[in-house]
C-alpha cells in the first residue's frame, strides 16, 4: 500500500429525531491497495471511526435519523430560538353535496354528431 494522501474535512450533524446538533473533524486517509482499489480510512481525535456517510448516529439519543451538513451549519443557527412544536391540524368536516347533484362522466361531455 502507498502512503496515504491526508485531508482534513469536517462536517456539521443534525439529530432530526432530538433535534440536537454538533460538529465533528475529520483527518481521512487516502490510499490505494496492491490491487488498485481506494480505500478512505477516518479518523476522528486519533481514533479511528467509520466513515460519517455509513449508518451514522446521534451522539445524544442514538437516533439514525440524521442531516450531514457543511462545518459552521449548527454554530451558526445555534442562537436562533427553536421552532414551536406544529398543532396536529383537525380533519375537515366532510359536507353533503347538494340534492340532485350528480358525478360528471366524460362519456356525458362528448355530443353525438
Amino acid at each position: 500500500m502507498e502512503n496515504p494522501t491526508v485531508v482534513h474535512e469536517s462536517y456539521a450533524f443534525v439529530c432530526m429525531s432530538c433535534g440536537r446538533g454538533w460538529e465533528r473533524d475529520y483527518e481521512i486517509h487516502h490510499a490505494t491497495d496492491l490491487h488498485g482499489l481506494r480505500l478512505c480510512r477516518y479518523y476522528s481525535e486519533g481514533a479511528l471511526v467509520p466513515s460519517p456517510f455509513t449508518k451514522p448516529t446521534c451522539e445524544h439519543c442514538d437516533g439514525t435519523r440524521l442531516r450531514i451538513l457543511p462545518a459552521g451549519r449548527v454554530a451558526s443557527v445555534a442562537g436562533t430560538p427553536k421552532p414551536v412544536k406544529a398543532v396536529k391540524a383537525e380533519k375537515p368536516s366532510k359536507v353533503p353535496a347538494p340534492r340532485g347533484a350528480s358525478r360528471w362522466h366524460l362519456p356525458s361531455l362528448h355530443r353525438s354528431a
